[in-house]
């Protein structure tokens, strides 16, 4: 079984396939812990950034091993295409997506939906991928 990241919060570990953090508070220490666990797991690194009603959730490619440069640019029709599907499917007329094939950024998520998405998320780029976890 996998080891989770401890890191310190008010939770006892964090999940193990996205960090949720409270975007009103200093979480650096927290992201980057999340960070380093997903670099040595080679993991994609998905991050909550949380607000009362509303949330960003992002995904970035910086944790993946340099192999997989030319795989991504490779899919990254594909990995667009999912990432709208994604937005479509879990935002709202408020919600904004930025993304490219090394980075996607959803904004002004509903809380409800946020960790639904940041799941979706991190299970679609680690198929799209080949990734195991």
């Amino acid at each position: 079984m996998e080891k989770l990241a401890k890191i310190p919060s008010r939770k006892s570990s964090i999940p193990r396939k996205f960090l949720r953090t409270d975007a009103d508070s200093d979480s650096t220490a927290q992201s980057h812990e999340w960070f380093k666990h997903c670099r040595r797991a080679g993991t994609p690194y998905v991050i909550v950034r949380a607000r009362k009603k509303r949330a960003t959730v992002e995904w970035d490619y910086l944790t993946l091993p340099e192999e997989l440069d030319q795989l991504v640019a490779s899919k990254e029709a594909e990995l667009i295409a999912g990432f709208r599907i994604l937005a479509k499917k879990y935002g709202d007329e408020k919600s904004k997506l930025r993304v490219g094939a090394r980075l996607a950024r959803f904004d002004n998520v509903p809380n409800d939906h946020v960790e639904d998405l940041a799941e979706a998320l991190f299970e679609f780029v680690s198929v799209t991928l080949g990734l195991a976890h």
